[in-house]
């Protein structure tokens, strides 16, 4: 089972993090601090099984399955920090 994909590339690398299984033991030992302040983008599924790995700031994505046979899918921007925040301020202009 892989953890963590890394896709390298496009413009930026892109980390891929799938924690689910980490429930139990946490991702302490992975080194996720690494990705989360290098150059890249990371994308974490299940993050609430690491919060206290997680970064002060981050831009959480929740899709919820919506439409008659939820093929649709909705999503809710929560920022998590000044740097996030102001990016939803912006985005919110847009759109």
């Amino acid at each position: 089972y892989t953890i963590i994909r890394e896709y390298t590339e496009g413009r930026l690398p892109l980390y891929h993090m799938d924690v689910y299984r980490l429930e139990e033991t946490g991702g302490t030992e992975l080194g996720l601090e690494e990705y989360f302040q290098g150059e890249g983008v990371s994308i974490v599924e299940w993050a609430t099984f690491i919060p206290e790995d997680l970064p002060k700031d981050y831009l959480k994505i929740n899709l919820i399955p919506t439409g008659a046979n939820l093929e649709q899918r909705e999503l809710i921007f929560t920022a998590t920090g000044t740097h996030y925040s102001q990016m939803l301020a912006e985005l919110e202009k847009v759109f």
